[in-house]
């Protein structure tokens, strides 16, 4: 048996490779939804997790997957056609605040998850995508319930502050809600949510509570923990009473921030995600 030489940088064991091939080889970009699955299904009957009850407590969705079908769900005319009146030409999602990650938490295409997810097709028509994927995710990794969470709605509180957009999370949280228990939750009975709070009008936030605190897949409420009203308020005191006459609790999910001071002194995108990730869950936890 003959040795191969190691290749000098830029070649493989049988020659150079082309940068294409290399940059495909480097960042896995031929992995698919599929793939990711199979090896989850791999992984999970190696370690039998069929005998073990897991809940998947932050299991997210991708506002572009549903956005059209949920933006019909706002009851305000106005504000309906403001989102579907789109000329940007980035599918109407738009929400102020929103930090453009441009790719860094994929590791610019190395980490597939999220594209992966994006590129799948759509097995079964009768359900929304979105349902059909969670399903096969289940299937897939052995888990018995996934608690269900938006993910660009949540940093919406970073931008709190101004009317527009305390008008504005309000309507989006309640289309969000009534798009999940219209199209979503009766579909599959795995499927739970913790609907998100438009925690800058404590009024809209009872009114949630009182519209569908009594929905059988809704266990608790939720606070994005990435904005600035003081949760111990005594506005928020109605809120509170509300939920506890049900019983339920009440989570807060933490964000990042590009804008914050403490963002300023980090050159890596993982620090300022690894850092204020817990920061914003500490400053809401010791008010």
């Amino acid at each position: 048996m003959t040795q191969q030489r190691a290749g000098a940088p830029g070649e493989g064991p049988f020659g150079e490779i082309p940068d294409a091939a290399r940059l495909q080889l480097s960042t896995g970009f031929d992995l698919d939804q599929d793939d990711i699955l199979r090896r989850a299904a791999e992984q999970a009957e190696e370690r039998g997790l069929d005998d073990v009850f897991i809940v998947d407590a932050d299991f997210h969705q991708l506002e572009p997957g549903f956005w059209a079908e949920m933006i019909d769900y706002i009851d305000d005319e106005v504000v309906k056609h403001f989102y579907n009146h789109d000329t940007s030409g980035y599918g109407g999602v738009w929400l102020p605040g929103v930090p453009q990650a441009a790719g860094l938490q994929e590791v610019s295409g190395r980490v597939r998850v999220t594209p992966a997810w994006f590129e799948a097709g759509h097995g079964d028509s009768s359900v929304p995508r979105d349902v059909w994927r969670i399903r096969e995710s289940i299937d897939h990794m052995k888990t018995d319930y996934v608690c269900l969470f938006p993910t660009m709605l949540l940093v919406l509180g970073n931008s709190t502050g101004s009317s527009l957009v305390a008008e504005l999370e309000k309507h989006l949280a309640f289309a969000y809600v009534r798009w999940m228990i219209d199209r979503v939750l009766p579909e599959e009975p795995r499927i739970l949510t913790m609907p998100y709070l438009p925690f800058s009008d404590p009024d809209a936030c009872v009114q949630m509570v009182e519209e569908f605190g009594d929905h059988p897949s809704i266990v608790g409420f939720l606070v994005t923990s990435a904005r600035y009203e003081p949760v111990h308020s005594k506005s928020y005191l109605p809120l509170y009473e509300a939920l506890e006459k049900r019983r339920l609790p009440l989570a807060f999910h933490a964000a990042f921030s590009f804008h914050e001071g403490y963002s300023q002194v980090f050159n890596r995108f993982s620090a300022i995600h690894g850092i204020g990730m817990p920061l914003y869950n500490i400053v809401q936890a010791t008010n």
